[in-house]
């Protein structure tokens, strides 16, 4: 990823020839009101989102880019002690060594899944590619392209169940 010392000359260069209103939205634009932040993803899935007394959640976990708008949806499931107890513990309770995400293969298929559209997506940048690309995209059924979008986005999380007290 390029590095500019002024992200609304960034902006500017790629988006001020665009229809209006953008240029004139970009000309009204003071530079320190635009943020910078990189995007960072988990390109090897961790083995475990757990160690000893310590759980992995979100990001943390399952970091993956935005292109599916995916990242922040995914589920953690544990079989440590739920619900919490309604009086103190002398002890914190601990989660079991098997303490495992169950949808580590779902949140590891979507970061993949938007590894793979950020390729076809905002990365890929030769003419040629691109016309392709966009070839492809008005010529693919509704259907097709239905489903592919709401692989990801129309699943039920789990229901997490009581552990026995």
């Amino acid at each position: 990823m390029k590095r500019y010392s002024a992200p609304l000359d960034a902006v500017r260069r790629r988006f001020g020839t665009w229809h209006d209103p953008v240029p004139a939205l970009l000309a009204a634009t003071r530079p320190t009101d635009v943020l910078h932040h990189d995007v960072h993803e988990l390109a090897v899935p961790l083995p475990s989102y757990t160690a000893g007394r310590v759980a992995l959640l979100g990001d943390a976990a399952h970091a993956m880019t935005s292109n599916l708008g995916q990242g922040a949806c995914q589920h953690f499931r544990t079989r440590s002690s739920w619900p919490p107890r309604s009086r103190p513990s002398p002890r914190p309770s601990r989660p079991s060594p098997a303490t495992t995400p169950s949808d580590a293969p779902r949140s590891q298929a979507v970061a993949r899944a938007a590894r793979r559209a950020g390729r076809m997506g905002h990365r890929l940048t030769h003419p040629v590619a691109v016309a392709v690309r966009d070839a492809a995209v008005r010529l693919t059924p509704f259907a097709l392209a239905q489903h592919g979008l709401l692989r990801h986005h129309a699943w039920p999380p789990p229901r997490l169940t009581p552990a026995a007290s």
